[in-house]
């Protein structure tokens, strides 16, 4: 995934909201800023927290695996806002927009429940990440990020484990 991840911006090429295979989608113009990863493998991601700045730009990104909160990437400048997923829920689609600059100014990250987890306001050139295959959810995020803002990313998606309730369920329906 790094080596699709790094050739897209070696190419600086912008690929908003095209599937790169299976499991991975990237958005955004990779081509800008220094690189970061969240990659915690076997574990979903269960929050998010995003600074946004004043100018409106999302500033900086934060990812939670279990009850650990990765390190952030990007810049100090802005208003931190937070969104925990509920357990047994998912991120099965991320959508944004860039405003017509290099910046990301809007992420929305959609989970299996139906629930919108928003950052900044949505502009122009808006984009979609989604998984080609149902029952995948989001559990790494690679992007970019130059000295004001967040300028690009690109999504991996696995299989989600069974959570308890499923597999409850599927008991019952027998």
């Amino acid at each position: 995934m790094l080596l699709l991840f790094l050739t897209l911006a070696l190419l600086g090429g912008s690929a908003n909201g095209v599937q790169q295979s299976q499991s991975q989608s990237i958005i955004g113009k990779v081509e800008e800023g220094t690189s970061f990863s969240f990659i915690k493998e076997g574990q979903e991601i269960n929050g998010v927290r995003v600074l946004v700045a004043t100018s409106g730009y999302l500033s900086s990104i934060q990812i939670r695996y279990g009850t650990t909160w990765s390190e952030r990437y990007g810049s100090t400048e802005g208003s931190p806002e937070e969104v925990i997923l509920n357990p047994d829920e998912f991120i099965v689609k991320v959508t944004g927009s860039n405003g017509n600059t290099k910046c990301l100014q809007h992420l929305t990250f959609v989970t299996d429940q139906g629930r919108k987890l928003e950052f900044g306001k949505v502009g122009p050139n808006q984009f979609t990440a989604f998984p080609t295959e149902d029952g995948k959810a989001l559990s790494s995020i690679f992007g970019r990020y130059d000295s004001t803002c967040l300028t690009g990313f690109a999504f991996d998606w696995v299989l989600r484990v069974k959570t308890k309730k499923e597999i409850v369920n599927s008991k019952i329906k027998q």
